[in-house]
C-alpha cells in the first residue's frame, strides 16, 4: 500500500505547473502573460478572448518548448518574450 500511494504522489511532486497572478498582454503579435517585467507568450490564447488586455487575472500554466505555428494574420513586429506556456485554467 505504501509504494501504491508513492506512485499516485510522485507525479505531482515533479509536475511543472505554476498558478501566478499575471497580466494579460495583447497585441499583433500574440498573446502575452507578464509577471515581474516579463513576458511569456501564451499558445492556447483561444483560452482568454473573454479576457480585457492589462487584466489581472490568476492561471495555471505549464511551460512548454515551443507553440504550434499561428493560423491567420501575424504582424512582423518583434515581442520579446522569455518563453511558452500553455494555460490550464483561469481563476
Amino acid at each position: 500500500m505504501k509504494y501504491l500511494t508513492l506512485l499516485f504522489t510522485l507525479p505531482f511532486l515533479f509536475a511543472c505547473s505554476k498558478q501566478e497572478d499575471m497580466q494579460l498582454i495583447k497585441d499583433c503579435t500574440g498573446t502575452y502573460l507578464r509577471k515581474n517585467k516579463k513576458d511569456l507568450k501564451v499558445c492556447n490564447d483561444e483560452i482568454l478572448t473573454n479576457y480585457e488586455e492589462n487584466e489581472l487575472i490568476t492561471v495555471v500554466y505549464e511551460r512548454v518548448e515551443d507553440c504550434a505555428p499561428q493560423q491567420g494574420f501575424v504582424c512582423e513586429l518583434y515581442h520579446e518574450h522569455e518563453g511558452y506556456i500553455v494555460v490550464e485554467s483561469i481563476y
